[in-house]
């Protein structure tokens, strides 16, 4: 985490943070910790959505959001709710997409995503 927020952090005037729904992200005070560490006098704002957040840059000429695909994907649909398809919201719901069609379901109780690389 330490090495991505180092090589962002010089190229933004300022960093807003927002929570993100997911039990495998690093908390705004976690984020706030290492990005002060790094560059103590940047502006670093904190909101308590993703919602604010956006709200919060509307009259930015640039904004970059990074974080986990979960956030990107949020932000997808505030910004675009149209273009968000049914397929591309259940990737942030932390359950598993559907079976493409005409494939077998398989059945299991355990419906958090499963790491295919160990």
């Amino acid at each position: 985490m330490r090495a991505v927020i180092g090589e962002l952090l010089p190229l933004a005037s300022r960093v807003v943070l927002t929570p993100i729904q997911s039990p495998r992200s690093a908390s705004t005070d976690q984020l706030a910790e290492q990005i002060r560490s790094l560059l103590p006098e940047l502006q670093l704002t904190r909101c308590v959505s993703l919602a604010e957040a956006l709200e919060s840059v509307t009259g930015d000429s640039r904004v970059l959001v990074t974080g986990s695909l979960f956030l990107v994907g949020e932000a997808l649909q505030l910004l675009d709710p149209d273009e968000v398809t049914a397929r591309e919201q259940g990737l942030n719901d932390w359950l598993p997409a559907p079976p493409p069609a005409g494939a077998a379901a398989s059945v299991g109780t355990d419906s958090r995503p499963q790491n295919v690389n160990r």
